[in-house]
């Protein structure tokens, strides 16, 4: 489901994919988000789950937006070595007003237009 877009925009730093996810997934702008990922990201839905590709982490980010799920992310720590970073991020889901906090991480992979995009996402690693 996509609604109307947020500005569509890449990452320039590691650390700006939280803030690009955060508006594209609380904007419910699906394509965008999906857009942040490499196409053969692996994607963590729920613990011990595992999505590769774009088709697979757009069903399953699509599928939180669809029960109306809202997220916040906090910037916690940032490993980055030429193009490739680690982050790690205070997390809130809400799904019907109840919080869901967790600790996440993610690799992500500078690409050839500068951009940063996600090569692996897990919500739940601390878990």
């Amino acid at each position: 489901m996509t609604t109307d877009r947020v500005d569509v925009r890449g990452a320039t730093t590691p650390a700006q994919l939280a803030e690009l996810f955060t508006a594209y997934f609380n904007g419910r702008d699906l394509d965008a988000l999906v857009g942040l990922y490499e196409s053969t990201a692996l994607f963590c839905p729920s613990p011990g789950e595992t999505d590769h590709g774009t088709d697979a982490i757009r069903r399953s980010l699509g599928a939180m937006m669809d029960v109306g799920a809202t997220i916040t992310l906090e910037l916690r720590r940032i490993h980055e070595i030429g193009d490739v970073a680690v982050l790690s991020n205070d997390a809130v889901v809400t799904v019907d007003g109840r919080p869901a906090p967790t600790m996440t991480t993610e690799v992500v992979r500078r690409q050839s237009d500068g951009t940063w995009r996600y090569v692996l996402d897990d919500p739940f690693f601390s878990l």
